[in-house]
């Protein structure tokens, strides 16, 4: 649970950042923040801001008040480290010259509905994926398709991915058919055995989505850029989330699912 001193202090705080962050978005939030939020929901607000301040790219813009709105009204009640990086990352990817840019709301308005859970599973996976294969014929062709999939299978054993975000029983369950609900997931499943793996091992795989990737590669600050952009772009070149959650370990990533017959 975040400790917060009074909402004033709090609120002058979130203002002063958020300057930095939204430009001049953030006076409309002034009078609300004053007004409507309590202290907790401000400094949630505030902690929100200043992830995205330690990781705003440089120059001068702003944030469209329809995605700062969507980011921040929604994320003051979210007390996750990795939500809180989530969106602090989509206020950096919706940055324009005038702010006047509202293409990030419809991934904003996602990620501020998702779970706990459902991020850090939605990051587990995501994160398997760059430079995780390499291209056919060895260069990725310009554009590189215009469809929903991504055409790849991501694929670990059950304690890898247990190790990665918890074991959490059908919560899990839950976490994938929202991901998939929200079209984030193709598909998912699990089995007994993987493929060149010991025999009877858990396993658990995703078929992730290009809306997925958008998603990931935005929280990671990456602006617009399209989707297959995740199997190209090495970590180094997204940014880290502080603190940085566990990632799988063992996953396999493959143009086709790796399912038991």
């Amino acid at each position: 649970m975040v400790e917060v001193t009074g909402a004033a202090a709090v609120v002058g705080a979130a203002i002063l950042v958020g300057k930095q962050v939204l430009g001049p978005t953030i006076q409309q939030f002034g009078k609300d923040l004053e007004a409507v939020y309590s202290a907790w929901r401000a400094e949630n607000f505030k902690r929100i801001l200043e992830r995205a301040a330690r990781r705003k790219p440089s120059g001068d813009s702003g944030v469209h008040p329809r995605v700062a709105h969507e980011v921040l009204d929604a994320g003051s009640w979210v007390n996750d480290d990795v939500q809180q990086e989530y969106l602090a990352g989509l206020l950096n990817s919706a940055r324009s010259p005038d702010g006047q840019d509202d293409g990030m709301a419809y991934l904003a308005r996602i990620a501020a509905n998702m779970t706990a859970l459902q991020t850090r599973v939605h990051n587990a996976i995501y994160s398997a994926l760059p430079r995780s294969v390499e291209p056919e014929g060895g260069e990725w062709p310009r554009p590189f398709a215009f469809h929903a999939t991504l055409g790849f299978t991501v694929t670990t054993d059950l304690a890898d991915f247990e190790a990665a975000v918890g074991n959490h029983g059908v919560k899990i369950v839950d976490a994938f058919n929202a991901l998939n609900r929200d079209g984030l997931l193709v598909d998912f499943g699990h089995g007994l055995a993987i493929q060149g793996g010991p025999v009877n091992m858990k396993y658990v795989w995703a078929m992730p989505t290009a809306l997925g990737a958008r998603l990931y590669l935005t929280a990671r600050g990456s602006g617009m850029r399209p989707a297959d952009d995740i199997l190209q772009l090495s970590r180094e070149q997204l940014d880290t989330f502080d603190p940085e959650p566990p990632r799988l370990q063992r996953a396999k990533v493959g143009r086709s699912p790796e399912r038991a017959q």
